[in-house]
């Protein structure tokens, strides 16, 4: 059966039942989620919406068999147009017991759509309203919404139960008596564990402790029972009334038991605790009956039947139906009803006295509510008064404040209406023959103004903003217990230890006995928590829900203000900003959250889907493949997203393998029948399926490629992807394989493109990623320019794998000088590379005298100096004070640092290249212009090298290598290209800010071509008039033009892959003697 289930409740809060083999959520909370086209939720809007527009998204390999629409009494899912609907479409009703005209609204509702079937799940006392308002196939299904899957019910059944109470859900001033049942249990001495906590999370807290509690809201019989149940707790749960049919499924003391007060709560707890032997064999018998008869398939099954045969589950009495009633159900009577299940909820007893002239329909309707009572007495103090309208006559003495007269229909007698008047009572509303008294009509209600927006911004963690609108409300109702409890949550949450002390001692002043004032002390506990966190996550994922990305990123954000490793937050953010179009930053906060939590299914599952967003096939079947090993796939979602990426991948034996797992739980899967066909090779790829553009171009089987191992994308937007593309530019033989993705997946080397995010994984899981990743591949050579760890491992997994010879090039420390990386991955890399190579002099030494292994210096040499232009700066023509600056700054410190540097010594800098687009430096192009430093942008290379031949010198940002130093591998070790490229083309020379011992220092000192100062103002601005003297000049220009040669090779991809076939390095022209520069080394030492 293949349904489309509409519901008003997240995945987060209540997570939908299974009820077809195939099955499209959605509803208000929900957003757009499809595997190539093929949808597993969508989104609608809040409260009434066109459902048949909704479902017009779905394709002809989405037929639709039953639409199932939930709604409860929050009004937030009202599907309509089901007329549209061919397929039997079934209503669910839900939470009927609580919140406002829950009863009349929703026949008002049931009425007003075409539904074949009306299910009632908690509330089976109210199908006679249903029927007296012309409704027919009613059913009851109690547990239908049962969200989970057998294998989760067994592994939550611990043989070895802590002696506890459980209790999962809330309580609070929305549940009073639930509240004053927790409490009483505490105050008895016994040992009660409360928890709010996910449904999962739930079914396992009951599975460990003894007994689990279930105090309905309001004598509704509710999915806690089921989970109890389930469990393999003993049921203790309140008596409900026989309409309700708790009595009817199950026996007291053979499956359940129960209490109808507190204190035989209290008796009948302490009793089970003191017998473990009785309390397990009852609840034995609870679980024994859940597997007989409300396995996941059995539950199917029974609403297969109840949707296409009109079948009642056999387990659940049918409903009780008055046939040819004469009385008629009136507004007034369902809003009575509806105003005593509303004090029966906040109550432990409620008093309804009918005169004996109303017929016993009526009488007993009350008694569907477990704890009203009939009146006996004619003259005692009751809570409704019923009369009918040809008998009406008050009890002398009556003081009632809420009166129905059950059969009025139309103009009210006359001596009724003195009557009412007498007693100033009004009718309520609408509701024709219920009359209320103003005050019983319209209840005294605190502040709400500024307690409500105090509420509003605590859940959103707005702390320091909610407080004093809290306090203006207390000002204004200084007795309301409400609002003085979200005071003391307000000071308990910002830490005010001595203010909280204080609202809660006036609390116990006003209101001693209120169950709300007794929760405050919870806050005064040693250890307790605050909800800070949990409450900008709760309603982050609420603006999700709501397709407001941006609210929700800022949530997240809030959060990681706070706590940056919150993994959580990242999952959020990532996921909104992804929503947002904001690819790069989106990825990188979901590769984050999987490092935080490599266990954590639905992170690895965000992280799938976002590579597919971008069509990178390879990336998302390792994630996917993350997220079917760390949780169940109820709705085979990461299923298709790793059939869809192996097809993509040509992986055809991973998709049938995947594929034949779907169509075992969902034999009729259009779409995974066609995609079965495909991976067989029985059929074309249908238009619109298994996106061209992910697809890997065909190669011939006996084909080899070279493997390169790095970090990120090779593109042109940083220093190692241009080296590369330099080194390699024919680079079709290429597959490369990366750790991460923070440009989008925008790659221009390769022919085939990868990416394995491994952060939190074992070694033996990474290298089942990569066989995945590699099967079928025949991989001749390997580069590895390792940078992240998983780099490390990948480069030496790889080897490994393969047998392929590998050459490992250091292109940056992420050891020596700092801990990134842990010595026993990198060793085991560098043990098993055939060629070992190193950017830098100082990196070479570095690391050969760390790990004891040959490493050779092989810098980021040019291919070219064909196109080299002369610095032609003089200056007659261009200020002394004006230079030039390429490529990126590394830490925003540094950064900083050379915007004073500018700012001091009156030097202007033009930025050429995408430096300042860096997000992380949150740079105001303007403010910059007013520090001295211009962004150039990008500009070609020929255009490049003749506007930095017009300049006198170029700057180098280094590290001080001192205790300003944040970055002391990159200033020790690294040689950044840039160097280079304006050495070889422009011969320009080179002012070095940091240290003489900085990589980028030594350089320019042992060639002779530029200056290294410190970032003191004196000190640069003596170098800058040094490095313009026409004489200094001279002589680096001159010693420029003789090395420059030295670092020009014009085939690097021959020369490497020449030196690993040889496993040594060929001779090469930067190892020539350096020419004597001992003038120009003594020169730019005085400075």
């Amino acid at each position: 059966m293949r349904v489309l289930f509409a519901t008003g409740s997240p995945a987060r809060y209540m997570a939908p039942p299974l009820l077809g083999d195939e099955q499209v959520n959605c509803g208000p909370d929900w957003t757009n989620e499809e595997v190539d086209g093929y949808y597993f939720s969508l989104a609608t809007p809040v409260g009434e919406y066109d459902l048949a527009t909704v479902a017009a998204q779905l394709d002809s390999d989405q037929p639709i068999d039953a639409v199932v629409c939930l709604v409860d009494a929050a009004w937030r899912n009202l599907p309509r147009n089901l007329a549209q609907f061919s397929c039997p479409k079934i209503l669910l009703v839900a939470d009927t017991h609580h919140l406002q005209q829950p009863i009349s609204r929703m026949l008002e509702y049931a009425t007003s759509e075409p539904f074949d079937r009306v299910v009632f799940l908690y509330d089976r006392h109210h199908a006679t309203f249903f029927e007296h308002a012309g409704l027919r196939n009613l059913y009851w299904f109690p547990g239908l919404t049962f969200p989970h899957s057998d294998a989760l019910v067994a592994s939550s059944r611990q043989s070895m139960r802590e002696r506890q109470i459980a209790f999962v859900g809330q309580a609070g001033g929305l549940h009073p008596r639930r509240t004053r049942m927790l409490d009483g249990l505490v105050d008895g001495g016994l040992p009660v564990a409360r928890a709010v906590l996910s449904q999962t999370e739930g079914l396992q807290h009951y599975g460990r402790s003894s007994i689990g509690l279930n105090a309905s809201l309001n004598g509704d019989l509710n999915l806690r029972i089921f989970e109890i149940l389930s469990s393999g707790a003993l049921l203790l749960t309140d008596w409900l009334s026989p309409a309700a049919g708790l009595g009817q499924v199950w026996a007291e003391g053979r499956e359940m038991a129960t209490y109808r007060s507190l204190p035989e709560l209290v008796e009948r707890a302490r009793h089970y605790l003191g017998h473990p032997e009785e309390a397990a064999r009852i609840a034995a018998a609870g679980a024994t009956w859940f597997d007989q008869h409300f396995r996941s398939d059995q539950r199917r099954t029974l609403f297969q039947e109840l949707v296409f045969n009109g079948t009642p589950p056999p387990l659940f009495p049918g409903l009780c139906r008055t046939t040819a009633s004469s009385v008629h159900f009136s507004h007034g009577l369902v809003s009575a009803y509806e105003c005593v299940q509303e004090m029966h909820r906040q109550r432990e007893r409620v008093v309804v006295r009918c005169a004996p002239d109303v017929p016993a329909e009526i009488c007993s309707l009350w008694t569907t509510l477990p704890r009203v009572e009939p009146a006996t007495d004619p003259v005692a103090a009751v809570d409704l008064e019923v009369q009918s309208s040809d008998c009406f006559k008050l009890p002398a003495g009556t003081t009632a404040s809420r009166i129905l007269i059950w059969d009025i229909a139309g103009q009210v007698p006359k001596g009724v209406a003195s009557q009412l008047a007498a007693l100033k009572l009004v009718r309520s509303g609408e509701a024709e023959g219920f009359y209320v008294s103003g005050t019983a009509r319209r209840p005294a209600a605190p502040t709400l103004g500024e307690l409500q927006e105090a509420r509003l911004l605590m859940e959103r963690g707005q702390i320091a903003a909610a407080l004093p609108l809290a306090q203006a409300a207390v000002r204004k109702n200084p007795r309301s217990v409400e609002v003085l409890a979200v005071l003391a949550e307000l000071a308990f949450e910002a830490g005010h230890r001595s203010f909280l002390e204080k609202i809660i001692k006036d609390a116990r002043a006003i209101a001693p006995l209120d169950p709300r004032v007794r929760a405050l002390d919870e806050f005064l506990m040693p250890g307790r928590a605050t909800r800070r966190v949990p409450r900008l996550l709760a309603t982050g994922w609420a603006y999700f829900g709501l397709k407001e990305w941006a609210r929700a990123g800022s949530c997240a954000c809030e959060v990681l203000r706070s706590d940056p490793d919150q993994a959580e937050a990242h999952l959020l953010l990532g996921r909104s900003l992804m929503r947002s179009e904001n690819i790069r930053d989106g990825l990188t906060s979901l590769q984050r959250a999987t490092e935080l939590a490599p266990s954590e299914a639905a992170a690895w599952r965000a992280l799938a889907e976002a590579y597919a967003q971008i069509e990178d096939a390879a990336a998302a079947l390792v994630a996917a493949e993350r997220a079917l090993e760390h949780g169940r796939d109820v709705d085979y979602r990461s299923h298709f997203l790793v059939a869809w990426a192996a097809l993509t991948v040509t992986n055809h034996e991973r998709a049938r393998a995947v594929l034949a797992q779907i169509l075992q739980a969902q034999p009729g899967n259009l779409r995974a029948k066609r995609w079965l066909l495909l991976a067989e090779g029985q059929a074309n790829i249908p238009k619109g399926e298994i996106s061209p553009s992910a697809r890997i171009p065909p190669r011939a089987a006996r084909d080899a490629y070279d493997l390169l191992v790095c970090g990120l994308e090779v593109n042109e937007h940083h220093g190692v992807g241009v080296l590369l593309k330099r080194f390699f530019p024919a680079s079709h033989s290429f597959v490369t394989l990366r750790s991460r993705t923070q440009y989008k997946g925008e790659e221009s080397f390769g022919a085939i493109n990868m990416v394995a995010p491994s952060a939190g994984l074992s070694l033996n899981a990474i290298r089942r990623d990569l066989s995945l990743l590699l099967d079928g591949r025949r991989i001749r050579r390997i580069l590895c320019v390792p940078y992240y760890l998983a780099d490390f491992h990948h480069g030496y997994l790889a080897r490994e794998l393969t047998g392929a010879p590998l050459c490992t090039y250091v292109m940056d420390d992420q050891n020596v000088y700092t801990s990134n990386v842990p010595d026993s991955a990198a060793k085991r890399l560098f043990e098993a590379s055939d060629l070992r190579l190193a950017i830098s002099e100082e990196m070479t030494a570095s690391y050969e005298r760390k790990f004891g292994t040959t490493f050779h210096f092989a810098p980021p040499v040019l291919t070219s100096n064909a196109d080299a232009v002369v610095n032609v700066w003089d200056r007659s023509t261009a200020p002394a004070n004006r230079a030039a600056m390429l490529g990126n700054v590394w830490t925003f410190a540094q950064f900083e640092r050379l915007r004073a540097f500018t700012r001091a010594t009156g030097l202007t800098i033009d930025w050429f290249g995408s430096g300042p687009k860096a997000a992380w430096l949150g740079v105001d192009p303007l403010a910059l212009a007013n520090d001295g430093i211009h962004c150039a942008g990008f500009l070609p290379e020929r255009d490049l090298i003749r506007r930095i031949a017009t300049y006198p010198f170029v700057v180098i940002p280094s590290g001080m290598l001192d205790e300003t130093e944040d970055n002391e591998s990159f200033s020790r070790l690294s040689l950044p290209s840039r160097m280079l490229f304006v050495l070889t083309k422009t011969c320009t020379p080179m002012l070095v800010l940091g240290s003489p011992d900085t990589a980028a220092g030594r350089f320019v000192l042992r060639h002779g071509v530029g200056l290294c100062t410190s970032y003191r103002p004196d000190e640069a601005q003596r170098a800058i008039r040094r490095i313009t003297e026409p004489d200094t000049r001279q002589r680096f220009l001159a010693n420029a033009r003789a090395v420059a040669p030295r670092y020009v090779l014009p085939d690097p991809e021959a020369w490497l892959w020449r030196s690993l076939s040889g496993r040594r390095v060929l001779p090469a022209s930067w190892n020539a003697p350096v020419p004597d520069q001992n003038t120009a080394v003594r020169m730019a030492g005085a400075v």
